[in-house]
């Protein structure tokens, strides 16, 4: 199947000691003719919005185990679907929401597969409705407030 022509747009953190290593790669893609951008890291909510508006999906294929994986549910409550690697905190917050797909960790194919899979309009659409729609019943500030009431007192019974 022939791959739709993408735009890559990086951006976040980048520390210090992995400049060199990310600007050479960034010139090897670039060298490639693949159309990548460095955008930097959103410093203001307004200008992660910003950053939301101009993409169809969000990957963070990262290897760390993200704990709470918040960037993705800014993503989703946008209405941006996102493609993540199956561990951390990205299976609870797919499987509350259906705002995208999961794919195998530190598998570059599984990652391709599910981009591509988001590359087709409807399934974007649907995935990017969902993800809209569970964001907001289920991560909204009185139900999270709710179950931060809840954990503590569980954790005040047990004592």
């Amino acid at each position: 199947r022939q791959a739709p022509e993408a735009r890559l747009r990086i951006g976040g953190y980048l520390g210090s000691q992995h400049e060199p290593y990310f600007f050479r790669e960034l010139d090897r893609l670039k060298a490639a003719q693949v159309l990548v951008e460095h955008i930097g890291s959103p410093a203001t909510v307004a200008e992660k919005v910003e950053f939301l508006k101009t993409i169809d999906v969000l990957s963070v294929p990262t290897e760390f185990q993200e704990p709470k994986g918040l960037y993705i549910l800014e993503a989703m409550a946008n209405g941006i679907p996102v493609v993540q690697p199956a561990h951390g905190a990205f299976p609870e917050h797919l499987e509350r929401t259906h705002g995208g797909l999961l794919v195998p960790p530190r598998d570059p194919v599984g990652l391709s597969q599910g981009l591509l899979r988001m590359a087709e309009p409807e399934i974007r659409h649907r995935y990017s409705q969902q993800g809209w729609l569970g964001v907001r019943e289920h991560y909204h500030a009185s139900l999270l407030a709710k179950r931060t009431i809840e954990a503590v007192e569980e954790v005040s019974a047990s004592r």
